[in-house]
């Protein structure tokens, strides 16, 4: 599992000052109004929010999407789905408008699930396998995945990173209609699996969008900020279920003084909120049948559609109540009379209606517990349930049950309101808010992972020297000294490569340094790597610092090199043939 720690920098500088009451402080001079919006933007395989912090009362809330109904609609969507729909007026919509698309249309292509795709290469076996399950067609262009778009007459390209790009101004645009203002800073928290190829994909994409990531963090972090958890004493591991619309992810994390380390983490693409009311309404469809006279099976998409809402109505309920009403009207395409359905489905019955889907997620998690290495229980500090996992009936006493001697989060109380779904949103926006504070140094992360290859020179006999051999944590430090004869024309040439294999020349070069000093002379000469997370912007990207010097010639100069290594690092599937490739030889 790839281990990725982020380090803060001390709470006083960096954090808004908060009381105990959760995200509730004083004005200060940390945190003014400032002419434009800051938002935190939570972006998610299948929905991404918006949030921002309001400046009097110092509490984050929501930007509603459907800005058009917000005086109507009490309950408006604060979430947009990352769905990209192609009419055949040859205009894109995004989210909420693009799952409303006309089902009429079949020459319209409605595109969702699309953002695993986001920084991957076309050969991927991620990508490979996604398009197997996708309705919508992938192609290959200049070795990247390419989604297609056709309407009546119109047939269109389009890339993940403009995809992505069309979502995050779709959610600018909604932002600045809603607060009246311009939106010129944004803190984007995504999923803690995405690698560095997602997240550098993530940066153009709103840079394209002329909403620039000034920061991109793991959503596990976001939510212990809204929570307040990185600030409990000591070390805190805490298990994150988080659940989407269509997915859910379960992480383990050890928080340490500010230090966020992910232990372990699995997710799962097939089973989210939407499974649990497909449940509920595939239960329903034989009593529809059997006492309502409907022409009730599991292809009559419309009714079953209908049911889904019924089923994620009850489920709210049913948090509450032991019971819930099931209420339909329908024009039965029998006879064409109108039928009232009034049923009810009572929590128990929900439960056992779901409990392969309780099963499956109780699966990873002690797939999760087992990877990180928590045996006991009293390993752990905490279960934080984020996202949609708080409105499943029945989720928190599984989890419970298992683990009855840990404590379950699963409330967050913004305003006498439990937000706890929009708690990484929230965590964005305070993080947001005091980047944009300009009395506030911006905070430092810094990202301690692995490193994917092994950095050395080449030796004698064009033998690799590991410096810093793979899988080292980094930040990273290491020099060797080795004898050394200058040529005649008094030059020491020392080469650096990435890579595997014991013959150095078969591996990525890096660079080169060379030393002058006194021809055909004898020398000891100190080799040094050292590699460390940089600022870029809003990534960390691997800073690779290369010293070379004289130990014995105190007049030569040492030679250093610096270079970031994402510009031009190997891809994944690159450097995994490489190891595979290495090993072979190795044998």
């Amino acid at each position: 599992c790839k281990r990725l720690t982020i380090h803060t920098a001390p709470h006083n500088s960096v954090r808004l000052p908060r009381s105990a009451s959760v995200l509730h402080t004083p004005r200060s001079s940390c945190c003014r109004v400032v002419a434009y919006a800051a938002i935190g933007i939570s972006i998610g395989r299948h929905e991404s929010r918006a949030a921002t912090l309001d400046y009097d009362t110092r509490m984050p809330y929501s930007i509603p999407i459907n800005v058009n109904n917000i005086d109507s609609d009490a309950d408006a969507s604060v979430s947009m789905p990352s769905a990209i729909a192609f009419t055949d007026d040859g205009e894109f919509v995004v989210g909420v408008d693009a799952n409303t698309t006309d089902g009429n249309n079949t020459a319209t292509t409605v595109v969702f699930d699309w953002l695993p795709l986001l920084g991957r290469h076309y050969m991927d076996p991620v990508v490979q396998g996604h398009i197997r399950r996708v309705p919508y067609r992938v192609i290959e262009r200049h070795g990247m995945p390419s989604i297609e778009f056709r309407s009546r007459d119109r047939v269109l390209y389009r890339t993940l990173i403009e995809l992505c790009s069309m979502l995050i101004s779709a959610l600018k645009s909604r932002a600045e209609a809603y607060l009246q203002r311009p939106v010129l800073l944004a803190v984007y928290a995504v999923p803690g699996h995405w690698n560095d190829q997602q997240r550098i994909a993530l940066k153009t994409a709103s840079e394209a969008s002329l909403l620039p990531a000034r920061r991109i963090f793991n959503d596990y972090m976001a939510a212990s900020m809204a929570l307040e958890i990185d600030q409990w004493p000591g070390e805190v591991q805490m298990l994150v279920v988080d659940v989407e619309r269509l997915s859910f992810e379960i992480s383990a994390v050890y928080v340490d003084s500010g230090v966020f380390e992910s232990l372990a983490i699995d997710e799962n693409p097939n089973v989210g909120e939407l499974a649990f009311h497909q449940n509920v309404a595939e239960h329903l469809l034989p009593l529809l049948a059997s006492q309502y006279g409907l022409a009730a099976n599991c292809n009559n998409e419309t009714l079953l559609g209908a049911l889904r809402h019924q089923a994620s109505l009850a489920m709210r309920r049913l948090l509450d109540s032991d019971t819930a009403p099931i209420e339909l009207d329908w024009i039965s395409a029998i006879d064409g009379r109108a039928v009232r359905v009034n049923e009810s489905i009572t929590r128990a019955q929900f439960v056992a209606t779901n409990q392969e889907l309780l099963n499956v997620v109780a699966s990873s998690i002690n797939k999760v517990l087992s990877t990180a290495g928590w045996t006991n229980q009293t390993d752990m500090s905490c279960v934080v349930l984020a996202g949609r996992a708080t409105r499943i009936p029945g989720l928190k006493s599984s989890i419970a049950s298992t683990l009855a001697a840990v404590k379950i989060i699963d409330e967050l109380d913004v305003g006498g309101t439990n937000r706890m779904p929009e708690a990484v949103a929230f965590g964005a926006a305070i993080l947001a808010a005091t980047v944009a504070a300009e009395s506030a140094e911006p905070p430092r992360l810094r990202c301690k992972k692995l490193l994917p290859l092994s950095i050395g020179f080449k030796g004698h006999d064009d033998r690799l020297v590991v410096l810093l051999p793979r899988n080292s944590f980094v930040p990273a430090k290491r020099s060797i000294e080795i004898q050394e004869t200058y040529d005649h024309e008094g030059r020491i040439k020392i080469e650096f490569f990435e890579g595997e294999f014991s013959i150095a020349r078969r591996n990525y070069k890096r660079h080169e340094l060379e030393l002058i000093g006194p021809p055909s002379t004898h020398t000891t000469i100190e080799v040094m790597a050292v590699i460390e997370p940089e600022l870029q912007g809003s990534l960390f990207e691997d800073s690779l610092q290369l010293l070379a010097r004289d130990l014995i010639h105190g007049e030569v100069e040492p030679q250093t090199r610096v270079c970031l290594l994402a510009a031009d690092r190997l891809s994944y599937e690159e450097i995994e043939e490489m190891i595979k490739e290495a090993e072979e030889v190795s044998q």
